[in-house]
């Protein structure tokens, strides 16, 4: 919902404040990604008592 909310105001902010601000109104989904992602972290560091950001298992070097 979010994403097609801001694909359906990119015309009107390119009407309003020119393409400049309507690409950046495309930025909003991603940041609210991110944001989520280290809300997300926080909360299982939380739970696990963990310190450590774990990696990924593909980069675990034995």
């Amino acid at each position: 919902m979010p994403t097609g909310a801001t694909i359906w105001l990119v015309p009107a902010m390119e009407q309003a404040a020119g393409w400049r601000w309507a690409f950046a109104v495309l930025a909003l989904g991603p940041l609210a990604g991110i944001m989520a992602m280290a809300r997300l972290i926080r909360h299982r560091h939380r739970s696990t008592g963990s310190t450590a950001v774990p990696l990924p298992a593909d980069t675990v070097t034995s």
